[in-house]
């Protein structure tokens, strides 16, 4: 297993990536009224929502509310979209790429 090194990036995604091949975490932080995109993972991960409240979006017309110590879990190959509500929202994203 090695992680892909263009994992998500942007503004509001910071990757911790630690030297170790297991996993990474990718911090998504978003202000009122935000929506951030990230690409599918070539492997499965799971999110812990840490503080706001949103909504998490993939596929065609599927969506799942999110508030404060909501997990959830991606299935690899799955794009999503965090998109915050009025307060913001914050996610950890344990993730894991298989090549």
């Amino acid at each position: 297993m090695t992680l892909n090194r263009s994992a998500p990036r942007t503004a509001t995604s910071l990757l911790y990536d630690p030297p170790i091949s297991e996993f990474s975490v990718i911090q998504v932080k978003l202000g009122s009224s935000e929506k951030e995109t990230n690409r599918a993972i070539d492997g499965p991960s799971l999110f812990v929502v840490t503080a706001g409240e949103g909504k998490v979006t993939w596929g065609q017309d599927e969506s799942l509310n999110l508030s404060l110590g909501d997990t959830v879990f991606i299935g690899a190959g799955t794009p999503v979209e965090f998109i915050s509500g009025e307060d913001g929202l914050v996610v950890y994203r344990s993730l894991v790429e298989i090549s």
